[in-house]
């Protein structure tokens, strides 16, 4: 609604256009429509539990008044997504490696 309005006044609405993309994460629209308009947001993540945001921080950026997507914590930098340290959950390689040794000895 605000957009239509300042549309009426003759005032382009701030544009950011698509995010930059996150090497080895992804980023989620606070919209269901994917708005790239002043005010919309964002949020970077890293692929988990195998990359870990660094810095540590929220990944939370807004479109500015100038078209620029901006972070309170880092500004227009980006986070990286680095090697985390630990291993997801559900990887129990004992299990898989049990599963195919006695496949065949199981005659399934």
């Amino acid at each position: 609604m605000c957009e239509s309005f300042l549309s009426l006044l003759g005032s382009p609405v701030a544009d950011c256009k698509q995010p930059p993309e996150l090497e080895h994460g992804y980023v989620t629209f606070s919209t269901s429509n994917n708005l790239t308009t002043y005010q919309s947001g964002i949020q970077y993540s890293c692929q988990r539990p195998y990359y870990q945001m660094v810095p540590n921080v929220t990944g939370v950026y807004t479109c500015d008044a100038q078209g620029v997507w901006i972070s309170a914590e880092l500004g227009t930098h980006l986070p990286s997504c680095q090697p985390g340290t630990e291993m997801p959950l559900t990887y129990e390689p004992w299990k898989l490696s049990a599963r195919f040794r006695f496949k065949d000895d199981a005659n399934v």
